[in-house]
């Protein structure tokens, strides 16, 4: 068991949609077809999707299907945030950077779990926002994903917008309560989400219209290509990747508490600690669980 952590890792949350179809069914994940998608000409209804309304059904999050990865390749330098030196000479406690988007349910459990393992183990956890509609980006996508997709650019523009106006602490308190409403609670309605969310942790209701703005998109492409540099290809949600290298998991519901949350934790460590080390998995044929 491991007791205190003195080793940087890295939690992140990616989510990618292909349109390819196998003969014998839907699209399956491990792999990625290139030739499947194709970006929509200037001006058509696809490269306008992003900018529709604020509604959204993202039950399609939560299926047990494992469609394929779309994983945005751009190169990027972007620095990868690294842990505070040690004080008075004690160990540095290990430092999680997490990446989310609001909109996926799989990332908010995996959430739930990493906040019982600072509980249980020396971990503190940064909190940082990535994008699927950036993900997805110019894909051909099935009608159901373009139209989720198109609609979760709005909690990730607010919670920056949020973060570059008023501070860092805002992004956890925002995703807490997003969070809270998109998926225990069931709210479809993403307008309805930010307002209630900015209420509750004391922000102007008028830091709203960033939902529709792009005047932080830069920044909010600066922090998703932060945390997707770390991911190679073939990639579901969530990944993890410790001390430079990038594992696929872990997916779980519910969310692991106490001990044992401490245990999976411990076992996480171990395997990405494992020379050679790729892949460990199994068919999900689960739901999320919020508890």
């Amino acid at each position: 068991m491991v007791g205190r952590v003195h080793m940087r890792f890295t939690v992140i949350f990616t989510l990618g949609f292909t349109v390819a179809s196998r003969p014998d069914g839907p699209a399956v994940g491990g792999g990625l077809d290139r030739s499947a998608a194709r970006r929509p000409s200037a001006g058509s209804p696809e490269s306008r999707s992003h900018r529709e309304g604020a509604r959204v059904d993202a039950s399609f999050l939560m299926s047990t299907e494992r469609p394929q990865p779309v994983i945005d390749r751009t190169p990027t330098s972007a620095t990868r945030p690294t842990v505070a030196p040690a004080t008075g000479g004690s160990p540095a406690r290990g430092i999680a950077d997490f990446w989310f988007d609001p909109a996926c349910p799989w990332a908010w459990l995996t959430s739930r779990w990493i906040m019982e393992v600072e509980k249980v183990r020396d971990v503190e956890v940064r909190w940082h926002v990535m994008s699927l509609a950036v993900l997805n980006e110019g894909r051909d996508l099935p009608d159901k994903y373009r139209s989720a997709m198109a609609q979760a650019w709005a909690p990730v523009r607010v919670i920056i917008a949020a973060r570059e106006l008023h501070g860092e602490r805002y992004v956890k308190a925002l995703y807490d309560a997003m969070g809270t409403r998109i998926h225990p609670g069931k709210v479809k309605d993403f307008t309805q989400v930010i307002l209630e969310s900015l209420e509750e942790v004391g922000l102007p209701e008028a830091l709203a219209a960033y939902g529709t703005s792009g005047d932080y998109d830069e920044q909010l492409r600066e922090s998703h290509r932060e945390g997707i540099s770390l991911v190679g290809e073939d990639v579901g949600t969530p990944i993890v990747a410790f001390d430079g290298s990038a594992f696929f998991g872990p997916v779980v519901t519910p969310a692991p508490k106490g001990e044992a949350a401490g245990r999976l934790w411990d076992g996480y460590l171990l395997v990405a600690s494992t020379p050679g080390f790729f892949e460990i998995k199994r068919t999900r044929s689960q739901a999320p669980i919020f508890d």
